[in-house]
């Protein structure tokens, strides 16, 4: 039941405005690629695909081979024509799946501020992806992490997510030597 729900929806998609524009693009390319066929190639897919033939012509036609030429023609153009199909298909998949708003920027910051500045002007649903560097070696690299985080984040927040994995340097609290030496 679900593989001809499946069948309707693809042919239900194929019948509207768009359906009706893709099968003209479509024709528009073979009909292009009909006319660019050499006339040697022409003349030999007519031979092989006329049906007016006498019989001692068709017995003729089975008992001949292919010459390597002709045969490397109709290989290449297979070739060709799958290629082609490849290439249409991949551009028709990448059509249905890429929706949404496309962000490929890098932001070099330099302050939590600039950081928070950022995030803010970005669409709630931008997966922000986070690299540190120190002294031009990675330290942290962090995907999405404003999943970590609230809809409404603080300074603090992010210093504790940072925090939680060591790549801010502790904070030393007064007096804190005069406590290590009491514990020894």
């Amino acid at each position: 039941m679900s593989d001809r729900l499946l069948e309707l929806e693809e042919s239900a998609t194929q019948t509207g405005p768009k359906g009706v524009i893709n099968d003209w693009r479509r024709f528009k390319l073979e009909s292009m690629d009909q006319e660019n066929l050499p006339t040697a190639k022409k003349e030999l897919l007519r031979q092989m695909s006329s049906p007016n033939k006498s019989k001692d012509d068709s017995r003729g036609s089975l008992n001949r081979k292919m010459s390597v030429q002709e045969y490397e023609m109709l290989k290449e153009e297979d070739e060709g024509c799958l290629k082609k199909y490849r290439k249409r298909c991949m551009q028709e998949m990448h059509e249905k799946l890429s929706f949404g708003p496309r962000f490929d920027g890098v932001h070099d910051l330099d302050s939590g501020e600039a950081f928070l500045e950022v995030i803010e002007k970005e669409h709630h649903s931008t997966v922000v992806v986070v690299h540190i560097y120190k002294a031009g070696e990675l330290l942290g690299n962090f995907l999405a992490c404003t999943q970590h985080l609230n809809e409404e984040f603080f300074a603090t927040d992010v210093e504790a997510f940072l925090n939680s994995y060591g790549l801010l340097p502790e904070k030393e609290l007064p007096g804190g030597e005069d406590e290590e030496n009491d514990v020894e």
